[in-house]
C-alpha cells in the first residue's frame, strides 16, 4: 500500500467536518455539489463526505431561495 502524502491526509480529515463543509459552501460561492464533486476530485474524498456536503446544500436557504450560482 503506498503511503499517503501527508497534506492530502491533512485535507481529508479538514473536510470530514461538517462546519468546514459549510464554510467551503459558503466560501466558495455557494459551491454546487457537482462542482464540489469536481474540485474534490483528487482527494478521493469518501462518499460519507460527499453525502455530508449535498445535505448541506439543499439545507442552504440562499441555495434553495435563489438557484445555484453559476
Amino acid at each position: 500500500m503506498m503511503s499517503q502524502n501527508p497534506v492530502l491526509r491533512q485535507q481529508r480529515a479538514k473536510v470530514r467536518e461538517p462546519t468546514e463543509l459549510l464554510q467551503i459552501h459558503l466560501k466558495h460561492y455557494h459551491m454546487s455539489f457537482a462542482n464540489f464533486k469536481k474540485r474534490t476530485s483528487q482527494l478521493a474524498i469518501r462518499r460519507d463526505i460527499e453525502d455530508q456536503y449535498e445535505v448541506i446544500v439543499e439545507a442552504c436557504e440562499s441555495c434553495q431561495r435563489f438557484g445555484q450560482a453559476p
